[in-house]
């Protein structure tokens, strides 16, 4: 049988978009399908390579970009539209599949596929609230859901988070939104510390994920006499200070789950607004992998993960406050390992890959909204 990865975020090796393609594929191609990963034209070209390991292919299909700025002399829904009705006419050039998946399933991709004449079954998982990148998508949800439902295409709407689900919900005109597994594992740790030693920053370094005050932050945890591992993805860190306490992981890390695993503690610095609704991949990682938390309060991954016991939360994006709210945890560091052991248990119960994998094989042919997984009137434990 023969899977469709659509997604055209993937630009390179870092970030959840060829984090999740990747991993959603090498299981599909471990349990015997054939995967073909299509991605935007301004994909690196060591991307290919990556998806060629796995045994996988990947081509670049998308002309537009998923993160390339608006033109602001045209109307923006016009601007979507276009980029929708390219998408469309990219996606019919290619094969039919038993499955198209978008694993970061956007309002112009949703739109593109309803308008295209791939009759596939598709899957696709929101991430974001329908406003969250352009103050049109909305409108754009609603008539995409609206061309889904004239043509009875065999969609199925996913959300990643049952807040998510609930806001997308509102625009789909009866359109069911359903919560599959997030397709995020870990390496679940086995042995902690009695005490808190080593201190994580991981994922893609960036202004909405605190890069501004994350050296700062550093110097201080190093001066304190922790050890530090900070992933440094684009190489935009330079230390010039020889210290066997900081460990610096370049580039792309092949197995960023164990990296995390090898921590006694993940911060997460976050622009609370940017992701009041909307999850953390590294958070989620954390989880996964029975590692502790430093999150910013009112964030989703805060409200998400609060009952676990496995986290501390600072009001203020600073230094002095995320300090405060590391040592919170260094205080009763055993307590809050034993909840992050429970935590992970939990969510190696009901999310991961492979779970949404199965999830995924559940859809096919099966029609609208199918597939055996929770749907927005059941919230999973971990809420």
């Amino acid at each position: 049988m023969h899977i469709h990865i659509f997604d055209h975020g993937i630009a390179s090796k870092s970030g959840h978009h060829f984090d999740f393609c990747r991993s959603i594929a090498n299981d599909f191609v471990q349990k015997g399908f054939t995967v073909s990963v299509w991605g935007p034209h301004c994909a690196r070209d060591f991307v290919d390579a990556e998806f060629t390991k796995i045994g996988c292919t990947f081509s670049r299909l998308f002309s537009y970009f998923c993160y390339a700025q608006p033109v602001d002399e045209q109307p923006q829904l016009a601007q979507l539209e276009a980029i929708a009705r390219q998408a469309a006419a990219e996606m019919s050039s290619v094969p039919r599949a038993d499955l198209c998946i978008f694993p970061s399933l956007t309002a112009e991709h949703f739109w593109a596929f309803s308008l295209s004449n791939h009759a596939s079954p598709m899957l696709g998982v929101a991430h974001t609230e329908p406003t969250y990148q352009h103050a049109t998508s909305a409108q754009v949800w609603s008539m995409a859901s609206k061309l889904a439902q004239q043509r009875n295409l065999p969609v199925t709407l996913a959300a990643i988070d049952p807040v998510i689900g609930n806001y997308l919900q509102t625009f789909l005109n009866g359109l069911p939104v359903a919560l599959p597994p997030v397709p995020i594992g870990g390496a679940q740790r086995q042995h902690y510390s009695t005490g808190l030693r080593t201190i994580g920053f991981f994922g893609h370094q960036r202004v909405e994920r605190g890069i501004a005050i994350i050296p700062a932050l550093c110097d201080q945890l190093l001066s304190l006499g922790y050890r530090v591992v900070l992933h440094d993805t684009r190489g935009q860190f330079n230390s010039s200070v020889d210290n066997p306490n900081l460990h610096l992981l370049r580039s792309f890390v092949d197995d960023l789950y164990g990296e995390i695993a090898n921590c006694d503690l993940v911060v997460c610095p976050m622009d609370r607004y940017r992701y009041s609704r909307r999850l953390s991949g590294i958070a989620c990682s954390a989880v996964a992998s029975g590692v502790p938390l430093v999150l910013a309060s009112g964030t989703l991954s805060a409200v998400r993960f609060q009952n676990l016991g496995s986290s501390a939360c600072y009001i203020e994006g600073s230094v002095e406050h995320i300090l405060e709210a590391i040592a919170k945890i260094a205080r009763d560091y055993p307590g809050y390992a034993a909840a992050a052991r429970r935590g992970a248990q939990i969510w190696h119960q009901q999310q991961g890959v492979g779970r949404f994998v199965d999830y995924a094989i559940g859809a096919i042919g099966q029609g609208s909204g199918a597939a055996s997984s929770p749907t927005l009137d059941r919230v999973s434990v971990l809420s």
